[in-house]
């Protein structure tokens, strides 16, 4: 580990006594942001109800399913060019399952991510309160990286 990665994770550490009654989050393109990271902002932040996920390279589908798992209070939530994850080949079960666990889901963005109609249905059958669901598909001849 570098002195940089030991600086960031220092500052994750020391944010939750900082910013106590943080309600959103806003991950786009952080390269520092892992999953262990990722759980320990989910779990530290009670208020947490927003959260975006974009070109975070070091995180993971099943690291957000683990972090979703235990901030089971978000009602909004976007998961989107993640570049691992969303795929149909590596689509996990827990990752969908965490996600119909959030029952003040009002809004969920997965922009630019692939979205089965597996997991439709899933969220349909397990019904959190969705206002707004955004799955917009990116043409083939775009790639997000």
């Amino acid at each position: 580990m570098s002195v940089v990665d030991d600086d960031y994770n220092n500052a994750l550490n020391l944010l939750p006594q900082k910013l106590k009654l943080l309600r959103s989050v806003n991950l786009s393109g952080n390269t520092y942001m892992t999953d262990s990271s990722f759980l320990q902002l989910c779990i530290n932040y009670e208020f947490l109800q927003e959260v975006l996920i974009s070109r975070c390279s070091s995180i993971t589908h099943v690291g957000i399913a683990e972090a979703i798992h235990h901030r089971q209070d978000l009602n909004s939530f976007s998961v989107t060019s993640v570049k691992e994850g969303l795929e149909l080949e590596n689509l996990h079960s827990y990752f969908v399952d965490s996600l119909t666990n959030l029952k003040c889901l009002t809004c969920l963005d997965f922009s630019f991510s692939s979205v089965t109609d597996w997991m439709l249905k899933a969220l349909a059958l397990h019904s959190p309160p969705l206002t707004k669901l955004i799955a917009t598909i990116i043409p083939s001849r775009f790639k997000i990286f």
